[in-house]
């Protein structure tokens, strides 16, 4: 079964929305790839791909 595409820049978007809402939350020190990459409803993988 094939993969279904990823569209980089909506990948992109929705890091840097989750990032963005973390950093404010929790501080930007309290804030890792992990949490970021959990909140976006990625695997940490695909943040070093886009």
């Amino acid at each position: 079964m094939q993969q279904p595409k990823r569209n980089p820049a909506l990948t992109r978007e929705r890091l840097v929305t989750a990032a963005l809402g973390l950093i404010l939350k929790n501080g930007y020190h309290a804030t890792g790839i992990d949490a970021i990459c959990a909140e976006a409803g990625v695997t940490k993988g695909v943040h070093f791909e886009i």
